[in-house]
């Protein structure tokens, strides 16, 4: 008899294979520039300093659920760390995430139109846009 394992849909579980690309000391947990871009992502921002407006606006709520000291980076560590990521890593974890929210919640979440992530084209590599 198999044992099935509980079906999740923390971030923490989702996004644990996307590793950050930072080598010196960690000022900021690598989890909380992903919460801090995905809250504002799925509220319409399309770029890092309208990220970081978005969790500068919230400050108060991030501080009570980010690791560590519950600051928010700027938009330059954000751009730094984001474009250091490979997109189809980046493109596996929000799905996987979506995906089980759909499962826990048997359907009844409200339905996120489809984004391009804005500066994810590479003209040098023929790459095209990020999709979300």
């Amino acid at each position: 008899m198999s044992v099935t394992k509980p079906l999740s849909a923390r971030l923490q579980v989702h996004f644990a294979s996307l590793k950050g690309p930072r080598h010196r000391k960690v000022k900021y947990p690598f989890l909380n520039f992903i919460v801090v871009a995905i809250c504002p992502v799925i509220c319409g921002a399309g770029d890092f300093v309208a990220i970081m407006n978005f969790a500068h606006a919230r400050k108060r709520w991030f501080r009570k659920i980010l690791a560590h000291s519950g600051r928010i980076p700027s938009h330059d560590p954000f751009n730094a760390v984001f474009v250091s990521i490979q997109p189809a890593e980046l493109e596996r974890c929000p799905l996987s995430w979506i995906t089980a929210l759909h499962e826990v919640t048997e359907g009844q979440v409200v339905a996120m139109d489809g984004k391009t992530l804005r500066g994810s084209f590479d003209a040098n590599r023929s790459k095209s846009a990020t999709q979300k």
